[in-house]
């Protein structure tokens, strides 16, 4: 997996503190993150290298995910006549 601009500068901000070139408090203020998360992240990329800077889920279809099948049928319905002037919450509730 190709890393992103802001996953390559997790890890070269988290390399710059394993280096001591930056405090963690620095680290975190340039990451936007808490101190909390800069720890966690420096233990990931210990652990795993360049890939523990990157989400495990990335790439997954999510669990919860409607098939394709489904959608498709929902869409029809929406542009159907009946249901043409429903949101998306008024539609559910008619359909439950």
């Amino acid at each position: 997996m190709p890393l992103t601009k802001k996953k390559l500068k997790r890890y070269t901000v988290i390399m710059k503190h394993m280096n001591r070139l930056i405090t963690v408090s620095e680290a975190a203020n340039e990451l936007k993150l808490s101190i909390r998360q800069v720890f966690h992240l420096k233990k990931k990329i210990l652990e795993e290298g360049v890939t523990g800077s990157i989400h495990k889920n990335r790439g997954r279809k999510p669990a919860h995910a409607l098939s394709k099948d489904t959608l498709q049928s929902i869409q029809q319905l929406m542009t159907s006549e009946p249901y043409r002037h429903c949101n998306d919450h008024y539609l559910a509730e008619l359909l439950a």
